[in-house]
């Protein structure tokens, strides 16, 4: 979902799609996708969340009409690496203890010719978190990273540290990629 606001907050801004009497996003062809890091080498996961909302203007006339008062809502048991095993860890071990649930939820808070900041909500905890973003050809990407320590997730890192201590090496690093795509079409 973060992924996905960014993706329209920064496409609001921009332009309206050529030809569009309005623009709309399509969540069909939304991805909210991150990379963490395990062992001293930091080496990367990969993965995504497969269930998330997003509440913008369902017919602006540019981007930055769809992106005003944009917000989102992750559910974080929807966690997807492609590893069953390794998604049941990260939701047990990490999301699971989160205050407020296992839900993230953002807000777009501003956008510019180059960057969206979103307000992410996680474990109880705001941070503003910028994403550099690009639009071309009506497709949308957005990339940052966040540090789970800002949201006051050290014991969630600790433990997913210590369930998964042999394969880390016994380093899980703090710091995750964020990348959110989204395409834009006309409205039918």
């Amino acid at each position: 979902m973060l992924k996905k606001m960014i993706a329209i907050s920064s496409l609001m801004i921009l332009a309206p799609i050529a030809s569009a009497n309005c623009i709309s996003f399509d969540q069909s062809q939304t991805s909210i996708n991150w990379k963490a890091y395990k062992t001293p080498a930091k080496v990367g996961v990969g993965g995504s969340f497969k269930e998330f909302t997003l509440s913008t203007s369902k017919e602006a006339k540019s981007i930055k009409d769809a992106l005003k008062k944009a917000t989102f809502s992750i559910d974080t048991t929807s966690v997807f690496t492609k590893n069953t095993a390794r998604d049941k860890k990260i939701a047990t071990f990490f999301f699971k203890t989160m205050a407020d649930g296992e839900v993230i939820k953002g807000k777009v808070v501003n956008v510019t010719d180059k960057k969206v900041t979103v307000a992410l909500t996680m474990n109880g905890k705001t941070v503003e978190a910028p994403l550099a973003y690009t639009f071309e050809n009506n497709k949308f990407v957005a990339n940052g990273v966040i540090d789970v320590l800002d949201f006051a997730m050290n014991d969630e890192l600790k433990a997913i540290n210590k369930a998964c201590y042999s394969l880390h090496e016994g380093k899980t690093w703090s710091d995750v990629n964020i990348e959110i795509t989204s395409n834009f079409k006309a409205c039918k």
